[in-house]
């Protein structure tokens, strides 16, 4: 998916349902201007909490986004906090393991 991201606010770039979905691999990539960021995460979830480990990331200045995970009723949210609040376009490829 693809969302557009002006703010500092923590903002939810995907989403899974916890009853589909024990763990997930995320490759982000953020555009903001003429920096990037790419960011491979991975998450698990019990069904009452989550735990998500960013195992790669590179970027061609600093770096852009800090990325969190939580469980919201049936879901699973993925998270990132953008560091600057200029407009920044964030790309999510998903790879999920079922229950």
């Amino acid at each position: 998916g693809i969302t557009t991201i002006a703010s500092i606010l923590p903002t939810t770039i995907d989403t899974l349902s916890i009853s589909t979905y024990r763990s997930a691999r995320f490759q982000v990539q953020i555009t903001q201007s003429t920096d990037y960021q790419s960011t491979d995460l991975m998450v698990v979830h019990n069904g009452t909490t989550s735990n998500l480990v960013e195992y790669g990331s590179v970027a061609t200045n600093d770096y852009l986004a800090s990325f969190d995970s939580s469980i919201s009723g049936s879901n699973l949210l993925l998270q990132t906090t953008m560091v600057s609040a200029g407009i920044a376009t964030v790309k999510v490829v998903r790879y999920g393991v079922t229950v």
